[in-house]
């Protein structure tokens, strides 16, 4: 069930006209395939307990390689409701839950059986997205997530 104020901070200014639930990838993030007017939407409601402070070092990051890359999703910003405030690329709803709403990126798994010409393809696109993000600088270090088991190990 999404929220009424999530519908009305992300969903209706996009004109969403139909939400789906899709499956949860490893992230355990629940995820939505909204239709709008114009565009394809994916809503996702972050894993309870997920710090605000990592979502905003991914937008950030994403956010700013988005802008270089096609192949990665934009996020949906919402003006700020503090007077003069930065642009907000999720919203945290009454819950304590983290929601985002970004473009849908179209696309299949590649089957078993896939040519080697396929595979090749997705290997440069993957090879393009990370290429765009070491550009950002923020590369340069693992991920937290990586650090904390680097630290746990």
């Amino acid at each position: 069930m999404i929220p009424r104020e999530i519908r009305e901070r992300l969903l209706d200014p996009c004109h969403v006209g139909s939400v789906m639930a899709l499956a949860s990838g490893m992230s355990g993030a629940k995820l939505f395939r909204c239709e709008g007017d114009q565009q394809s939407w994916v809503l996702r409601c972050w894993p309870r307990g997920t710090d605000a402070a990592r979502v905003h070092e991914i937008h950030s990051v994403i956010g700013s390689a988005s802008l270089a890359c096609p192949l990665i999703p934009k996020y949906k910003t919402l003006p700020s409701s503090v007077p003069l405030g930065d642009q907000q690329s999720f919203v945290i709803d009454s819950a304590g839950l983290i929601w985002e709403l970004s473009t849908w990126m179209p696309g299949d798994p590649l089957s078993y059986d896939a040519s080697t010409r396929t595979i090749r393809a997705g290997a440069s696109a993957i090879a393009r997205v990370h290429q765009t993000l070491r550009k950002s600088g923020v590369w340069n270090r693992p991920s937290p997530t990586v650090r904390t088991r680097l630290d746990r190990t």
